[in-house]
């Protein structure tokens, strides 16, 4: 199955809502996947979420890259995802390290392993091929972060970066674990920079009034124009958004900013009165989408799920032992409405946007309604993004009928 002839292609629409997809071919790779059943596999497990040291994930990095170069399609991408997701988490240890000690030789080594991984991954999206990686990660001790990255869902990743018209003159600003992975995806596609704000719910913070975006951004110098393109993984409540944009503004930066997905049902359950929190204001984000976001708990219960820890009812650890935790994983989705076979979950990711915007009144598809509601940059970004789908659609239904999955061209 390592013939370049017989690989299992991919396709984006064959990504699920987290960012995992079925293979069947798992010789080399059978560590990584969990079986759901019928000789199908998802192509994360229990490694890809377990604690481990910077020196246990280097090594182990190490270990899979040498398997990579002669694997193609679906099976490489199992390889490079779990690469760039030990890349990303101990290029997360190595900021807040440098941010402490003002020492970034590891740092800059991280953030080269990131690259490599996140470039192979676009380059396998784009039918090219795959560079040998030249860096080996820090051997650190310290414990990475047991957390799954929040957006970590390369198929959705890559669409939104090909989709995105970054503005003239702005580099990219990402916050914490969660959107770690979006600059990686820009400087790959559009040559745009980025760096990181150390700023998230899961860090330890100084209170609000002496937060300081200048001495918790890595490389501040990179925004020496004033402008600053922030972009996070996700938009629930806007405060974080509202928070960072404030602080540049005081210091007299042009901020624009946005997310990849918005939890578009929470802006609906507040619009009619069922939840009782903020929520963030269409007209002040710079780049909508309508790609909604499932919530932390479905992602939490997912992986746990994925990994043998939960069951379909919540318990923990699982009293289901007979069902393959793949098998699980899919059932869950069924019961959160995805894992639909004829509606892509990345597509119904957006479908899900689209209907909670217009039951909260924004009437984006039948008035002008939007035209008061989102900006010009939003408008643009989410016509777009339809046309993207709607490209990939069409070479899905193109693929089946001629017989065979339809390769990313």
């Amino acid at each position: 199955m390592d013939n370049k002839l017989n690989y299992e292609k991919i396709n984006l629409l064959d990504f699920d809502l987290l960012g995992m997809i079925k293979l069947k071919d798992i010789e080399g790779v059978e560590a990584l996947v969990t079986p759901i059943g019928n000789g199908e596999y998802v192509s994360r497990g229990k490694l890809y979420c377990q604690q481990m040291t910077c020196a246990q994930a280097s090594r182990f990095r190490e270990f899979i890259k040498q398997k990579l170069s002669n694997n193609y399609g679906k099976k490489a991408f199992v390889m490079l995802d779990y690469m760039a997701n030990f890349s990303a988490k101990v290029y997360y240890e190595t900021i807040q390290k440098a941010l402490k000690t003002n020492d970034f030789r590891d740092y800059y080594v991280a953030r080269h392993c990131l690259m490599e991984d996140i470039s192979n991954i676009v380059s396998l999206f784009d039918g090219k091929p795959i560079k040998k990686s030249v860096y080996t990660l820090p051997e650190l001790d310290d414990m990475l972060a047991e957390r799954v990255i929040e957006c970590n869902n390369m198929a959705l990743l890559y669409i939104y970066a090909k989709c995105f018209n970054v503005p003239k003159d702005y580099n990219i600003l990402n916050a914490g674990l969660g959107g770690i992975f979006i600059g990686p995806f820009f400087k790959t596609i559009h040559g745009t920079d980025w760096t990181n704000l150390l700023k998230s719910k899961y860090v330890d913070e100084k209170p609000r009034a002496t937060y300081d975006v200048e001495s918790n951004t890595v490389n501040f110098d990179l925004f020496k124009n004033k402008k600053v393109l922030f972009l996070d993984d996700n938009i629930g409540t806007g405060a974080t958004a509202r928070e960072i944009e404030t602080e540049f503004e005081i210091k007299g930066y042009d901020v624009k900013y946005g997310a990849v997905q918005y939890n578009w049902r929470n802006f609906y359950l507040v619009g009619i009165g069922e939840k009782d929190i903020a929520r963030f204001k269409p007209s002040d984000v710079d780049y909508l989408t309508m790609t909604n976001y499932p919530g932390h708990k479905l992602i939490d219960h997912a992986f746990k799920i994925l990994c043998g820890r939960r069951d379909l009812q919540g318990n923990e650890p699982s009293l289901d032992n007979s069902t393959p935790a793949g098998l699980l994983y899919e059932q869950y989705k069924q019961l959160k409405s995805y894992n639909n076979p004829n509606l892509p979950d990345i597509v119904r990711l957006i479908d899900k946007g689209y209907q909670n915007c217009e039951n909260s009144g924004i009437k984006i598809i039948s008035n002008q309604n939007a035209s008061n509601m989102f900006t010009h940059e939003s408008k643009t970004l989410i016509e777009r993004l339809n046309k993207y789908i709607l490209k990939l659609k069409e070479q899905e239904t193109l693929g089946s009928e001629n017989g065979n999955q339809s390769g990313l061209q």
